[in-house]
């Protein structure tokens, strides 16, 4: 892994074939595990953001997704597009302060955001439209979440 010092997060999509590292400037590092379980990085995206904060695949059973969010509210979503390039499809701005995890349902193309001033964004897609339902629920920075199974 080139420059693991400059690493935030990473995360395995849902059948653990690809690896992904998200770094502090928002590029993404993706690798490929072969039949013998060697990983090869496949594709390298562009940065994107000041601050990185965490990395999400959706479910390998809605092809190959992932998101990423950063200090500013924001998250990126990328598909694959061709077997070596992964493309930003769309951005959202869910909160006004920076995300702290990003974490997508493990059975829909749905995912979830929660910030330091206590909100947690839930983001779904269906039939090609996204929508965005935002919740406060603490005072306090809210600083990891996950789905129960």
């Amino acid at each position: 892994i080139p420059t693991p010092d400059r690493v935030i997060d990473s995360s395995f999509n849902s059948d653990g074939s690809l690896l992904a590292f998200l770094y502090f400037d928002g590029q993404v590092l993706v690798y490929e595990a072969d039949e013998n379980r060697t990983f090869s990085k496949i594709c390298e995206t562009e940065p994107c953001c000041m601050r990185a904060t965490s990395i999400s695949f959706s479910s390998s059973e809605f092809g190959f997704i992932f998101a990423i969010s950063d200090s500013n509210g924001k998250t990126y979503v990328y598909q694959r597009i061709k077997l070596n390039e992964f493309k930003q499809v769309v951005t959202f701005q869910q909160h006004n302060c920076p995300i702290n995890q990003i974490e997508f349902h493990p059975n829909r193309l749905c995912f979830a955001a929660c910030s330091a001033d206590g909100y947690v964004s839930l983001t779904s897609c269906d039939m090609k439209s996204w929508t965005i339902q935002t919740l406060k629920i603490s005072d306090k920075q809210i600083t990891s979440l996950s789905w129960s199974p």
